[in-house]
């Protein structure tokens, strides 16, 4: 059987979604259904604009922030705050107990870390600085150690992150995957 390998910087819908299917697929056999879930908060103005958004969605009962924006008129508000806490509210009903959010921002990890994320890894791709941020349970819990949690940084730089650019998180006890 012959194979071409194809490098492209615009690959087409329908063959990213044929490479999700497979890993949803090889994952929900080797550790369970991940119950992948999106999740997003907006924040509209008067006139019904988005000046504020978090998109991510919820899976293996963790939270993931894949994009936190707001609008710089609206920026010094705590709106990303207010947003972290509803997404948070949204996850906690469905279960997660854990969250994960990354930034290239020094700025933006201290509004997480404010809101009780803590770094757990830390990547220096020049001329960035990438920090994981996660956080375990509510405010009060402590995060996962490197004893329990295992992080592999697959991210790249890049203004629109995509689950493929997230990093993999998994627990060394194979219980915590049913």
């Amino acid at each position: 059987m012959k194979m071409t390998l194809e490098i492209t910087a615009e690959p087409l819908p329908q063959d990213l979604a044929r490479v999700g299917e497979g890993l949803t697929a090889f994952n929900d056999s080797d550790v369970g259904a991940s119950g992948r879930k999106t999740l997003a908060v907006f924040v509209r103005d008067d006139a019904g604009a988005i000046v504020a958004g978090i998109s991510g969605y919820t899976a293996w009962g963790w939270r993931y922030v894949q994009w936190l924006w707001v609008d710089e008129t609206w920026r010094g508000r705590h709106i990303a705050a207010s947003m972290l806490d509803a997404a948070e509210r949204e996850a906690l009903a469905r279960g997660c107990q854990a969250a994960w959010i990354d930034t290239f921002n020094p700025a933006a990890a201290k509004v997480y870390q404010r809101q009780g994320y803590q770094p757990f890894g830390l990547r220096r791709p020049p001329p960035l600085t990438a920090s994981r941020l996660g956080r375990r349970g509510n405010r009060s819990s402590a995060l996962p150690t490197a004893e329990t949690v295992k992080a592999v940084s697959v991210a790249a730089p890049s203004s629109a992150p995509s689950p493929s650019a997230m990093a993999a998180v998994k627990s060394k006890r194979s219980s915590d995957f049913g």
